[in-house]
């Protein structure tokens, strides 16, 4: 009794001890899949051209130092704009009176539960950037995948970081309404939800280097051009896979999108950061 009070107190002190998974209210039937499908294709129908957009429309210069990045910036922001148009369209037409946590963005204590959620995910992606620190020290090597490799920034590139965080971290956020909005539904295993975040938001990446590589050994130049970017697709395959399995298992142990969404801000802005060049003097 004594530790079930204090737990209550606990709560009412905005700890947020104990917090239950909300109801799903997502789409259901032809809805579902059809946003599925929107999530899957509007990411790689955008892919190129947002790229390209940033490359040449963001100057590169001390702010944004990195062309690449610059790419991957604005077509994170173009992505995130189109993920909260059609949510909000979806949640006006037919689901007009569901509050906010059902979707998990519910902020408990206010503005202290989105910062406690921040500071736990610096915590966790620091412990994570420490551990590859002792491995390469240990053993002189690192975490790496063929053409996806996590490396650990110098001062100069955490800096750069910083620039760029804010803006991932609002495509991020936004990825969380579909997946544990529009298509949460209730009963789920953790592999089953896994899996269906999994076909949202790396299977269109799946299907466009299928389409891309199958012509090319078949002896023809890459159909929709752009190898460069091409090749940064199948580290999105990679780091995307890691993202979802994050923001998976974070939601199903905090009922709120926060933490896995700060966490991917974190990893994936610090991992784009350390593997791309510089392109500007700073």
């Amino acid at each position: 009794m004594a530790v079930l009070r204090q737990e209550r107190g606990l709560e009412r002190d905005g700890f947020d001890v104990r917090r239950e998974t909300p109801e799903a209210a997502g789409a259901d039937g032809r809805s579902w899949y059809g946003t599925l499908a929107l999530a899957a294709i509007v990411p790689v129908v955008t892919y190129f051209p947002l790229n390209l957009l940033g490359q040449g429309f963001v100057p590169i210069g001390w702010l944004f130092p990195q062309q690449i990045t610059n790419g991957v910036m604005v077509w994170a922001l173009g992505n995130a704009l189109v993920i909260a148009s059609l949510f909000a369209i979806w949640h006006l037409r037919g689901n007009r009176g569901t509050d906010r946590e059902r979707y998990g963005f519910g902020t408990g204590s206010g503005l202290r539960t989105i910062g406690k959620s921040f500071l736990g995910a610096v915590v966790i992606t620091g412990g994570f950037y420490a551990l590859l620190a002792a491995v390469g020290y240990l053993f002189d090597t690192g975490f790496r995948f063929w053409v996806f490799a996590v490396r650990l920034p110098s001062p100069m590139q955490l800096r750069i970081a910083l620039v760029y965080l804010v803006p991932l971290a609002l495509f991020f956020l936004a990825l969380e309404l579909p997946l544990h909005g529009q298509l949460r539904r209730a009963g789920r295993s953790f592999p089953r939800a896994f899996a269906h975040n999994w076909l949202a938001v790396v299977g269109g990446f799946v299907v466009l280097l299928g389409f891309q590589y199958a012509v090319l050994f078949s002896g023809t130049p890459l159909p929709l051009g752009q190898p460069l970017l091409t090749i940064v697709a199948i580290q999105f395959v990679a780091i995307l896979t890691i993202v979802t399995a994050v923001s998976t298992y974070f939601f199903r142990k905090t009922s709120q999108v926060w933490t896995g969404a700060f966490v991917n801000a974190l990893f994936v802005t610090i991992t784009l950061v350390a593997g791309t060049a510089t392109h500007a003097p700073l």
